[in-house]
């Protein structure tokens, strides 16, 4: 691979280096051999020649034009292959003197204006990137560029819109070049202007200098367009874009309009515009946009079995569009025997070992020419194991599966046969030999321990890997952990059984809702029973308002992490009830639930429960003598209660806001409903249970429903407390 190729070079006049170097330099494995080509035939670089090799680059002594103008290429060769670089040209970049000849002088009657035939440059040869500016009697009185004067950098003539009395003098062309950072210039002849005194009078624009009917630029170069008009007035110079909207990237100063970075977009129709106060003039041309090669699919390093099929594909864009075609080892490479080539595609039938080399893909235009290169690998291998053997010791679980692999290397693919013993094994309906040599064993007995041998061969040899079978004794949980309510503060000790085979270790990993217990981040909220309980059960010395109905064990997987309440979780529902109750340790001893579509799960005990709010849609107060009064959460989780006054068991109807009151702690109590609500809002519904003294603006214990699309109108109740039959009845039929 090239890591660096020569450039088109232009060598000045006047250089001091007095040589030329273009630059070769490739990545190989061995390293690179170097040879160049100039004009298509190779150069002998021989010790005394002006040609000199360094490295890979190709150094020229004294370059002279008529023996040094041309085209070179870079040829890098190792054992694995041989590349060609692309194609650079070497130019001379002379700037030659003016004609010595006089110049004939001019005479122009005042008012009217300089055509070029007048005032005409005629520089000499030289190479692109010529500027320009006139002189008027002496050096160095440049003639400025300004409305009524403009200098064609295109063709290096003057114009001048309308003659005036000082423009009579000597004008001489003053052309430079800039290569290489070496600056030259020359100058012609001057040549006498003299003018014909007349009335002034006024005529419409007439443009003289244009820009050609087709512009032709690349993408990412300048584009110049010029326009300059004669007339008096002096007309003013517009542009316009006839077929699309002016590019932000224009550059206009009346004569002259410069589109920056040029792109496919500003291909069109242009118009240049002159105009005064006796009448107007335009001029039309088309810009067109061409694209050198650029890849948009290349081809990589291929290793291939022989015997093999191959096929490789580039892909360029370019406009005009490219033209591709491929070269092996340096050489074109034509369709032939076993081999395709169709612009952009390569095909291989059957590859032989003589296959193997560098291929390059070269895509070009007019406009340039791009390689893509790479290395064809043909394989030959008989078959090893080395670095995939079968696995030596394969265990397997009575009455499971077992799948064995079987992947030597080898080219081409070799056939694969499996041995049990001295038995061959075939497909049955518990043995299957997969197309890649799998082996798979299914509902596996003490009968299928043995030794089992894959034989791998092709035409290259053969080789042969032997694993041993072991059967054991499936893993069983004999004891599952079962549900459990308990109130808080206790401890709960969930117990795990399992049976195993005795030549196994057993481990025991937990998780909670598919989350794992991380043990040592729990900070003794978890505990293990012991390290290699046979149980394998946790001690949890304390519970919280979560639910532990979801905690199970099972062997070497990981544990999960209950998800946090804030947190989106999959509603789960199922037709099961059950009811959870725990009061925080106060005078007051809040009864009943509150049914919240936002209750948030996982308050415990000294957690900071989060603030909650809603409306209550319905609230029964059950109030005891004693209860009565007016209760409020505190900071820190502390409550109170005010203004107890004896009271006899009332229904209660509450249908205003409620919420915490402060974000504190407390030992919030949870209750879990999981059931679809087949009402109006259609629901999956949690049932929460809080204390009292967590609603703050309700007396007593409180039952509510709190919903998230509550109708405007609910059913009045009155009476006695509505039973949990009435309730779940009128909660189920949407009334709430």
């Amino acid at each position: 691979v090239f890591e660096e190729q020569p450039s088109h070079t232009l060598f000045p006049e006047g250089s001091a280096e007095e040589k030329v170097t273009l630059a070769c330099r490739a990545r190989a494995n061995p390293p690179a051999t170097y040879r160049w080509k100039m004009n298509g035939t190779e150069l002998k670089l021989e010790p005394d020649s002006r040609y000199r090799l360094v490295a890979g680059d190709l150094v020229i002594s004294n370059p002279v034009k008529a023996k040094d103008s041309g085209s070179f290429q870079c040829v890098a060769s190792n054992s694995r292959g041989t590349v060609v670089s692309r194609e650079a040209s070497l130019r001379f970049g002379f700037l030659q003197e003016f004609s010595a000849e006089e110049r004939d002088p001019v005479r122009i009657t005042e008012g009217w204006g300089v055509i070029p035939h007048n005032l005409c440059c005629q520089p000499p040869f030289s190479p692109p990137g010529l500027s320009y500016r006139w002189l008027l009697n002496e050096f160095p009185n440049f003639i400025p560029a300004d409305g009524r004067r403009f200098i064609s950098q295109t063709t290096g003539n003057l114009y001048i819109a309308k003659t005036e009395a000082s423009d009579l003098g000597n004008y001489s062309c003053f052309a430079t070049s800039h290569i290489d950072f070496i600056t030259k210039s020359v100058f012609s002849k001057f040549s006498r202007l003299s003018l014909t005194a007349e009335d002034a009078r006024q005529f419409p624009p007439s443009i003289k200098a244009r820009f050609p009917a087709d512009t032709y630029a690349l993408t990412g170069q300048v584009v110049t367009l010029e326009c300059f008009a004669f007339g008096n007035p002096v007309p003013r110079i517009k542009w316009r874009k006839l077929d699309g909207p002016q590019a932000s990237k224009w550059i206009g100063s009346e004569p002259l309009l410069q589109i920056q970075d040029v792109g496919f977009e500003d291909e069109g129709t242009y118009e240049c515009e002159a105009e005064n106060a006796k009448g107007r003039d335009t001029h039309q041309g088309r810009v067109i946009i061409h694209a050198q090669p650029e890849w948009l699919t290349v081809i990589s390093d291929t290793e291939a079995d022989i015997g093999s099929d191959l096929r490789w594909s580039c892909a360029a864009a370019g406009k005009p569009r490219p033209a591709v075609r491929w070269l092996r080892n340096g050489q074109p490479l034509t369709s032939q025997n076993r081999i395709e080539v169709s612009g952009g595609e390569l095909r291989f039938s059957k590859l032989v070992l003589e296959d193997s080399g560098m291929y390059q893909c070269v895509a070009e235009n007019k406009h340039g020419t791009v390689y893509a290169s790479a290395e064809l690998t043909v394989q030959a291998l008989a078959p090893d194991f080395r670095l995939k053997p079968v696995k030596r010791l394969i265990p397997a679980a009575r009455s499971g599966k077992v799948i064995i692999p079987c992947q030597p290397r080898a080219a081409p693919k070799a056939t694969i046969l499996w041995t049990k013993g001295t038995e061959l094994l075939v497909n049955s309906s518990r043995v299957t030999i997969m197309a890649d040599g799998t082996l798979i064993l299914q509902n596996i007995s003490k009968s299928d321990e043995g030794k089992y041998t894959c034989f791998a061969e092709n035409f290259m040899g053969k080789a042969n890997s032997t694993g041993i079978l072991s059967v054991r004794d499936a893993t069983k949980i004999t004891l599952a952990p079962s549900s459990a309510d308990i109130n808080v503060g206790e401890n709960l000790t969930l117990q795990c059984h399992a049976s195993h085979d005795p030549t196994m270790d057993l481990t025991f990993t937990w998780s909670l809702d598919d989350f794992p217990i991380d043990f040592d981040r729990s900070e003794g909220h978890y505990r293990r029973a012991s390290a290699v309980s046979p149980e394998g059960a946790p001690d949890r010395p304390k519970s919280t308002s979560t639910s532990l109905s979801a905690s199970w064990c099972h062997q070497r997987r990981s544990m999960k992490e209950k998800i946090p309440p804030n947190q989106k979780k999959k509603k789960r529902c199922s037709l099961f009830f059950f009811f959870f109750f725990f009061l925080n340790s106060s005078p007051f001893q809040p009864r009943g639930p509150i049914l919240s579509s936002r209750c948030h799960p996982g308050f415990s005990k000294g957690s900071v429960v989060p603030a909650v709010s809603g409306t209550v849609a319905r609230v029964w107060s059950e109030l005891q003598g004693a209860d009565q009064g007016h209760h409020e959460q505190g900071v820190g989780g502390h409550h109170h209660s005010v203004g107890h006054r004896p009271r006899p068991r009332v229904l209660h109807h509450h249908a205003g806001p409620w919420k915490n009151r402060e974000r504190g702690r407390s030992g919030c109590g949870v209750v879990w409903l999981s059931g679809m609500i087949a009402g109006k809002w259609g629901f999956c519904g949690v049932l929460c249970v809080f204390g009292a003294d967590e609603i703050h603006g309700n007396a007593g214990s409180a039952w509510g429903w709190v919903l998230e699309n509550s109708p405007p109108e609910f059913k009045e109740f009155a009476g006695a407390a509505a039973p949990w039959s009435f309730i779940m009845e009128n909660l189920l039929q949407g009334s709430f």
